[in-house]
Parts: structure tokens; sequence; C-alpha cells
């Protein structure tokens, strides 16, 4: 599976949500904790993921708001962003991933459309479950305890 990109910059409007976040006093709450966005149909898909797969982390409301008003619009696009926190998990131990987080998963802006359509073929596999890669547990734990 091939999930490098080169990113775009974030657009003028998705700069001023993202600094807004960045300002807000509110708390960064768990997403499954957040009333809003805990009912919200692609928030649920990753509480579900990260639920059925064991993954040790949380996502942050905001982690999550602010990646679904740049790039994360659909159920394939979520699970690629849920792979790369895995990713980005695996190699730092964070187990809550906030804006901070964010930033650090995407320096030079979100991937483009190109480029996240390219990562959702990449992991395509005809043997996996619903011929996915992203949908196939083993893939997130290949070890199983």
């Amino acid at each position: 599976m091939d999930f490098t990109f080169k990113g775009r910059p974030l657009t003028q409007d998705e700069t001023k949500l993202f600094i807004t976040m960045c300002l807000s006093k509110q708390k960064d709450t768990s997403l499954e904790s957040d009333s809003l966005l805990s009912s919200e149909f692609l928030a649920k898909i990753l509480i579900k993921r990260i639920k059925a797969y064991k993954l040790p982390f949380n996502i942050s409301a905001m982690f999550f708001f602010v990646s679904i008003n740049t790039a994360f619009t659909n159920p394939g696009k979520i699970m690629i962003l849920l792979w790369l926190a895995y990713q980005y998990y695996k190699k730092n131990q964070v187990p809550f991933l906030s804006l901070n987080e964010w930033t650090a998963i995407f320096p030079f802006g979100v991937p483009t459309e190109e480029e996240l359509q390219r990562m959702w073929e990449s992991q395509k596999a005809p043997g996996a479950p619903m011929g996915n890669l992203l949908d196939d547990i083993r893939t997130w734990n290949p070890d199983p305890i």
C-alpha cells in the first residue's frame, strides 16, 4: 500500500477553520464524547473501526472536524485518515490524537483528491474482505493476541 503524498496547502477557508479550532478555548474532547459528532455518520465509522480493530488511540473531536472540512468526506477517505493516524500512533505511541498530531500527520497540507484516490486504489486486494485491505482486521493487527 502506498500512502505517501505531497499534499496541497489548505485553502483560505480551511486555514481560517484550523486557526479558529487551534484558538478555541473549548477542551479538545474525544470524538466519542462529543455530543454533536458522536452521532455523525463518518464519526461513527471511525469510532466503530477503532473499537473493532482494538486500536490503542482515540481521535479528538477537533482532529475529526478539521479533517472532514478539509479532505476526508466519505467512508473510504475516513479509512485512509484512520490508517494515517494509526501509522502515526505506531511511530509515536500517542494515545490521544489532537490538532497537534493532525499538524504532524499533515505538515505540508492534506492529500489532494487525486492522492486520496491513489491511496484508496493502492489498498485494493482481491482476497481481502470487500476487496479492501483496510477492511481486513489483519492489516491493523497482524499478530492477534
